[in-house]
């Protein structure tokens, strides 16, 4: 005899879940990426050459040897600025091939940081390609990052 439960009948539907409910801890993580990044985009603003003419003159007392100490810092704080970026690149565009193959947003079994409604179909699909066309501009951002800090080393060498 066949379980009652086991039976499958055309009123018995599927229920998929339409709401996704958020995880903290993953909103916890997001707010440290977010406060480090903003700290870095400072720190790259501090990178403008007018600025650091200022910086070189609080320093007056070395000029060439503190601003070979400013440019250390900030080639350790880039290089890592751009590994952060090119990697986060990377984690988008898996996210969006989850999205695209599942047809739906948030795919299965990925989570959020705020309770968000099951987006299926087309709607899906073009999230997906605007996480592909984000993903493709910190990549390439990752990747001129080491280009502009070089040439502004050569500029201030040049002009030192």
């Amino acid at each position: 005899m066949l379980d009652s439960k086991s039976i499958s009948t055309p009123e018995a539907t599927v229920r998929r879940p339409r709401l996704v409910r958020a995880d903290s801890r993953l909103r916890n993580k997001w707010l440290a990426v977010v406060v480090f990044l903003g700290v870095v985009l400072t720190l790259l603003l501090w990178g403008l050459p007018s600025v650091q003419d200022r910086l070189v003159q609080l320093f007056s007392h070395d000029a060439t040897e503190n601003i070979f100490r400013l440019l250390i810092i900030f080639y350790s704080l880039f290089a890592i600025l751009a590994i952060v970026l090119i990697t986060v690149g990377m984690q988008l565009i898996q996210v969006a091939r989850e999205i695209q193959q599942s047809n739906r947003f948030p795919a299965p079994g990925m989570r959020v940081m705020r309770d968000t409604w099951v987006i299926r179909g087309g709607r899906a699909l073009l999230l997906s390609y605007l996480l592909m066309g984000i993903a493709a501009a910190l990549i390439i951002t990752g990747g001129i990052i080491p280009f502009y800090f070089h040439n502004l080393l050569v500029l201030l060498l040049a002009s030192g």
